[in-house]
């Protein structure tokens, strides 16, 4: 696993931490997939994909 892959692992995990109440599907959907171009994660490169993965933090305030 790259060091890139490991961080999205992170921020995966701090936003299941944050919202408990969804189920991990919902997270990825409701925070990933919706920024994701074209609604596509199969496409997008692990450090685009952590980028976005900060932006959404940033947008939830969660840091």
């Amino acid at each position: 696993m790259t060091e890139t892959q490991e961080l999205i692992l992170e921020d995966l995990g701090i936003l299941c931490r944050v919202f408990p109440q969804q189920r991990f599907g919902q997270i990825f959907y409701n925070y990933v997939l919706r920024y994701c171009p074209g609604a596509d994660p199969f496409y997008i490169e692990d450090e685009d994909l952590l980028k976005l993965l900060e932006k959404i933090k940033k947008s939830v305030d969660i840091e």
